[in-house]
């Protein structure tokens, strides 16, 4: 059972990482947050012995160490955005035939020449990029902030970098992810008999916990940087119960 769980694991894994198209990567966070539920449902949660425990726990730490916190999707966003422009100049449209009559006023900055339209496009899209990937790597609550600053600067791009901007659901869908992870790798330690990892809440700096009958609960403070207090019904704040050894 331990070996088919981290089969899951890898495979979510694999769907969210490396240069995954969007829709890739939700997919991927979504089997990542089945396995999730099959382990710590309330109702007949997936049982395993100790040696499956411990393996759960080493295979979940590899997983983890290979998953970045920042999104993989924009390499995949600028090769979309790049072949569609091409098709469209290709067949002679303007900007304003795919991105409506916002676009108009670029077009006579431009002379009306697709080619330079689309070229400051990705010119303009890339730098962004940058940007973005830089602020992805920072703390949560930093991060916030960043992206304001960031969403707003992808407005004033004009209306096709809007278009191809960051979208927030993103960023907190892989970070929810992650949290679930971790919170499975303190889980399956402590069933192992073994060593707390160093897990951090990648919506803060450490899990909250609280003594409880029997154990500890664990969770995550969720993307809101609010603590529920353990709350299993908030909102992308999972919850762990670590049984006393």
């Amino acid at each position: 059972a331990a070996a088919t769980l981290l089969d899951v694991f890898s495979f979510g894994r694999d769907l969210a990482h490396g240069e995954a198209t969007l829709i890739s990567e939700a997919i991927g966070c979504m089997v990542l947050g089945f396995g999730f539920d099959a382990l710590t449902r309330e109702e007949q949660p997936i049982e395993l012995g100790p040696e499956g425990w411990r393996t759960l726990a080493s295979g979940l730490a590899r997983i983890d160490a290979g998953f970045r916190v920042a999104s993989p999707g924009w390499t995949t966003r600028r090769l979309l955005l790049g072949r569609e422009f091409e098709r469209m100049v290709g067949e002679g449209q303007f900007p304003s035939d795919f991105l409506g009559p916002l676009c108009t006023l670029a077009e006579i900055r431009r002379g009306f020449s697709s080619r330079w339209f689309f070229a400051d496009v990705l010119a303009d899209f890339q730098a962004r990029e940058r940007s973005t990937r830089e602020l992805e790597e920072t703390p949560w609550p930093e991060f916030l902030e960043g992206l304001e600053r960031e969403q707003e600067a992808w407005d004033d791009s004009g209306p096709s970098a809007k278009f191809w901007g960051p979208a927030p659901s993103i960023f907190t869908t892989r970070r929810g992810s992650i949290a679930e992870l971790r919170l499975l790798r303190l889980l399956a330690a402590s069933k192992a008999g073994l060593s707390p990892p160093d897990c951090r809440d990648p919506f803060g700096d450490r899990f909250r916990r609280r003594s409880v009958e029997g154990g500890l609960l664990v969770w995550s403070v969720g993307p809101d940087g609010m603590d529920a207090g353990a709350n299993t019904e908030a909102e992308d704040a999972p919850v762990v119960f670590l049984p006393a050894s």
